[in-house]
C-alpha cells in the first residue's frame, strides 16, 4: 500500500452515489456470472444485500466501482475480483480468499458442507 498528502481543495467532487457493480458467480462445471449495476445506494446497503441474497444462496461475489472516464469504462474493485480469472499477484490471491472464507463461513453458520461451489474445501 501507498500513502500520501493530497491538497484536498485541488479535487473536485464527483458525487456520494457512485455506480457500484455487484458480480455474482454460479458454478455449473465452471463459474458463470451475473452482473448487476446499482446506483442511489451506499456500499454498505450493496454489501449487506449481497451477503444477504447471494451467499447465503450459495453463491460467490464481488463489488467493483464503476468509472466511466475517458479511456472507456474501468472498475475499481471493493471487495473481491473476477473469480473466473486466476489469480495472479497477491493483491488478486488476497480477494479470492475473501470471496471464498466469505462463503464458507455462510456455508458453516447454516449446517451446510463446508466446501467451495466447485466442491473444494481449500482455499486458494
Amino acid at each position: 500500500m501507498q500513502s500520501g498528502e493530497v491538497a484536498e481543495n485541488r479535487e473536485a467532487w464527483t458525487g456520494a452515489r457512485p455506480r457500484l457493480r455487484l458480480f455474482v458467480f454460479t458454478y455449473h462445471g465452471s463459474y458463470d456470472v451475473e452482473v448487476i449495476d446499482h446506483w442511489d445506494c451506499d456500499v454498505s446497503t450493496v454489501i449487506a444485500d449481497a451477503d444477504y441474497y447471494h451467499t447465503a444462496s450459495g453463491k460467490l461475489w464481488s463489488l467493483a466501482v464503476v468509472d466511466h472516464g475517458s479511456d472507456g469504462t474501468q472498475l475499481t474493485w471493493l471487495s473481491g475480483y473476477d473469480y473466473r480469472i486466476a489469480p495472479r499477484t497477491y493483491a488478486d490471491h488476497r480477494a479470492r480468499q475473501t470471496m471464498q472464507l466469505r462463503y464458507l463461513a455462510a456455508q458453516s453458520q447454516s449446517a451446510k458442507p463446508v466446501v467451495l461451489p466447485d466442491g473444494l474445501r481449500v482455499v486458494r
